[in-house]
């Protein structure tokens, strides 16, 4: 059995667990025992690559990269099961995006056009090698919440992701002179061009992740709520193998829940009985 097949056990397996929860919970759960909901969330992802160059793509690059930014997006299902007034447990599955583009530029020499004497000139210029990645994975997370005062809440769990798109634009460019100079190899001012798979990606990612949340009641029985949320999420593993590609994530957004165990009704005021019409 694949990696990536053993993840998605493990994290439908620990699904399956927090929904047996429900029964061996005590009957005094209160309300709300169940919620069922949907996130939208904006991510803000940070990349630390520690390499020059990845494994089984040419590059002439001569320093590592620096450590980028990018956005992206995560939409998933919630799931949460209380276990006393305070406590709960949550289990979540998204699709969440973190592209990124990498650029490393160095001044360097080039063969220039032939002078009078049928010699190349020396011409000052710019090398820039880029790496532009497409990134997206299916998350899995499990996570136990707290009810610090009020509607607020702070959180904590595991995150499994499984790799879904790990493709990758590869070239180095010769952005200076931007005419006139160009690879003897190729004829142009592109060589080492990769554009595919990323090769030897690990195929599932795993994280650490803590947040706070403050939950509102959208209706007088406390059926529907909404929870704006900020989330950091730690990762513990690289991105690829043979090089170090860690990836962290910040991320802000709202939850829209639903509990079917909302608030009774309040009981309607009998109506008074008519009286007759004396003359």
């Amino acid at each position: 059995m694949s990696e990536k097949a053993r993840c998605m056990m493990i994290a439908f397996t620990l699904t399956h667990i927090l929904l047996s929860v429900q029964s061996s919970a005590s009957d005094d759960v209160g309300l709300h025992e169940q919620k069922f909901g949907i996130e939208f969330l904006e991510v803000f992802n940070m990349h630390e690559p520690d390499f020059a160059g990845l494994r089984g793509i040419v590059s002439c690059c001569p320093s590592k990269y620096d450590h980028e930014h990018s956005h992206g997006i995560s939409i998933g299902l919630l799931f949460q099961q209380a276990l006393d007034s305070d406590f709960s447990l949550g289990t979540r599955v998204s699709f969440k995006t973190f592209d990124v583009d990498f650029s490393k530029q160095r001044q360097t020499l080039f063969a220039g056009p032939l002078d009078t004497n049928n010699l190349n000139t020396i011409v000052d210029g710019v090398l820039t090698t880029s790496i532009d990645a497409e990134l997206s994975g299916l998350e899995f997370g499990v996570t136990g919440q707290y009810r610090l005062v009020n509607k607020l809440s702070v959180f904590t769990g595991v995150n499994i992701t499984v790799l879904l798109t790990g493709k990758a634009y590869h070239r180095e460019e010769i952005s200076e002179p931007a005419e006139g100079i160009v690879f003897l190899e190729t004829g142009r001012n592109l060589r080492n061009e990769f554009d595919g798979e990323i090769p030897f990606t690990s195929s599932v990612l795993y994280g650490w992740a803590a947040g706070i949340g403050y939950e509102i009641a959208l209706d007088d029985r406390e059926s529907w709520f909404v929870e704006p949320r900020i989330t950091y999420s730690l990762g513990l593993n690289s991105l690829v193998q043979h090089n170090s590609w860690l990836i962290d994530h910040v991320s802000f957004g709202v939850a829209f829940t639903f509990s079917p165990h909302g608030l009774p009704l309040p009981p309607t005021e009998p109506g008074r009985p008519d009286l007759p019409i004396w003359p």
